[in-house]
């Protein structure tokens, strides 16, 4: 069941964000898809690692901001967004 209601949600997500779905019928996922996916994950990641540093400013020393992994997550989602523009 999870299985499931996660890849329904994965096609309403893309569908609105890029009008199209991202899997077909039998469950596979396309390239573009799969880019999503990696950059979802990815900016949790980044975003669970900023909070302590982001919050409490003079504790920024013992919680370093990843400035570049910031920057290629940025250009990577930015790629992926653009992308999808050329879809529309």
């Amino acid at each position: 069941m999870r299985g499931y209601l996660g890849a329904v949600a994965f096609n309403n997500i893309t569908r609105l964000a890029f009008g199209k779905r991202f899997m077909n019928n039998e469950g596979v996922i396309d390239e573009q898809g799969k880019e999503f996916k990696a950059i979802v994950a990815n900016g949790l990641k980044l975003g669970a690692s900023l909070a302590m540093a982001e919050h409490i400013p003079w504790l920024r020393w013992f919680f370093p901001l990843e400035e570049e992994a910031f920057a290629k997550h940025g250009e990577r989602r930015d790629r992926l967004t653009r992308a999808g523009a050329y879809l529309l």
